[in-house]
């Protein structure tokens, strides 16, 4: 068996590292708002009855420790307004506001256990959301992103390019300028690459830069799948929108997964684990 098939295998047998790079993985849902009269800002007319579901259904699962981002039934469209959590710990989370739900996990992530936590919370919504009139719950936007921290102390340095070269399968060549003795060595940046995938309206997004994570230079890494459009998701009954939305989802991880996997060296992964 080849090097580079046997390098594949062991990666993707392994659920979770101990060391794994990342720091938050984020499911997110948008709908339509409206605009408001004073202010002129977008606004969700369906939120206050579904905050209260909302609220109901997140006690239930024992997310009895919230935070408040704006004051009760406030705050303008596609801005998170209440964070629900469990009592004893940051992660998982649940968000709610106008126009937007989210469900966030952190380095104890694994996939299949996150998906069905996202989805409990997004199921929540679509059977609670009032059916207005001239309003109802029309998904615009859905989206899965995972942002990883890469430390000095796991890949030996945050100079990107030396993380390009050493951490990574991509490769980058610069003119002889960038070693020459008028530039420090220490070199910082960003690369931003996207595509549109095969999945109507979705678009695969890298984008890799030096940062800083209390005052330690480190290297950021954020790998994103977002999809527009409109009536993403739309559906008769909480079984068909469950179903779509796990077929959803279960598409962006296929694109996810195997470009984080590919994009690290071998090298690297040996420090995950």
């Amino acid at each position: 068996m080849c090097e580079e098939l046997e390098w594949s295998l062991e990666f993707s047998m392994v659920s979770r590292l101990p060391n794994a790079p990342l720091t938050e993985v984020v499911f997110e849902m948008r709908w339509e708002t409206i605009e408001g009269t004073v202010p002129p800002f977008p606004v969700d007319p369906g939120f206050p009855s579904l905050f209260d579901a909302f609220r109901s259904f997140a006690r239930k699962n024992e997310f009895i420790r919230e935070k408040e981002m704006h004051k009760k039934y406030t705050g303008i469209g596609n801005s998170i307004s209440q964070r629900f959590y469990r009592e004893d710990s940051d992660f998982p989370l649940y968000q709610l506001g106008h126009g937007i739900y989210a469900a966030n996990d952190s380095v104890n992530y694994e996939w299949e256990l996150f998906r069905r936590f996202a989805a409990d919370g997004a199921i929540e919504v679509f059977k609670n959301y009032p059916k207005f009139k001239e309003h109802r719950l029309n998904i615009k936007q859905l989206e899965v992103r995972y942002i990883n921290i890469f430390e000095e102390s796991l890949t030996g340095s945050s100079d990107l390019v030396k993380f390009i070269e050493e951490g990574t399968q991509i490769r980058l060549d610069l003119p002889k300028f960038w070693d020459s003795q008028k530039l420090k060595k220490q070199r910082r940046g960003r690369i931003q690459i996207e595509a549109d995938t095969k999945l109507p309206g979705t678009v695969f997004f890298i984008d890799l830069t030096t940062a800083k994570r209390e005052a330690t230079p480190v290297i950021r890494l954020e790998i994103k799948i977002l999809s527009r459009g409109d009536k993403l998701l739309a559906a008769q009954n909480s079984r068909s929108f469950s179903k779509k939305l796990t077929e959803w989802m279960e598409a962006a991880h296929n694109l996810t997964s195997p470009a984080f996997k590919e994009l690290v060296s071998e090298n690297a992964f040996e420090q995950f684990k």
